[in-house]
């Protein structure tokens, strides 16, 4: 557009071997980016959107093969994006649950999947980390000592049996707003 754009302002100008120049740029452009219809209906007949064949037909210069290689690529990598989201959310829904450290921050997430990765249960990795505010190799000082173990263990139990009670009394006011 901005080459075609520029032939027209140039030939309004009177510099026509400009304004041929920028369109012969604009011409070429457009025959790169430009599609056969029917290559853009085999892709279309194999289920891809008009969107998803055209652009992957630019990708792969124009080649069916290198289309389905381009597309099949976005795809894994829409599909590990929207899997790194899950986990990602997911792992923001878990880490409220085991609340926060004395800084404010949440548990970390790397040192929480070093201690659960070594076999600790995954409340009791976190319960670590919150009493050791974070610092890893506090963590995993308690969780080799038996007696800090246990203490931690009760720590995660309370601490569990606290949101547990915290959800159910949610629930109860949401159902007295409901029903009144």
């Amino acid at each position: 557009r901005l080459h075609a754009m520029e032939g027209v302002t140039q030939y309004h100008a009177r510099d026509v071997e400009a304004a041929s120049g920028s369109l012969a740029a604009a011409r070429s452009l457009l025959a790169r980016l430009s599609v056969s219809d029917e290559q853009l209906a085999h892709l279309q007949a194999m289920g891809y959107s008009m969107q998803d064949a055209r652009r992957a037909l630019r990708f792969g210069g124009h080649s069916i093969e290198k289309a389905l290689d381009f597309i099949q690529r976005e795809l894994r990598r829409r599909e590990d994006n929207a899997a790194k989201r899950k986990r990602r959310d997911a792992w923001a829904r878990e880490r409220r649950r085991y609340g926060r450290v004395e800084n404010g921050r949440y548990v970390d997430v790397e040192p929480f999947d070093a201690l659960v990765g070594m076999g600790y249960e995954r409340p009791l990795a976190a319960e670590a980390l919150r009493q050791s505010g974070n610092n890893a190799a506090a963590a995993l000082e308690s969780l080799l000592d038996a007696g800090r173990r246990d203490a931690l263990r009760l720590a995660a139990a309370l601490r569990a049996a606290e949101a547990a009670s915290a959800h159910d009394a949610r629930q109860q006011r949401r159902g007295r707003r409901g029903g009144g």
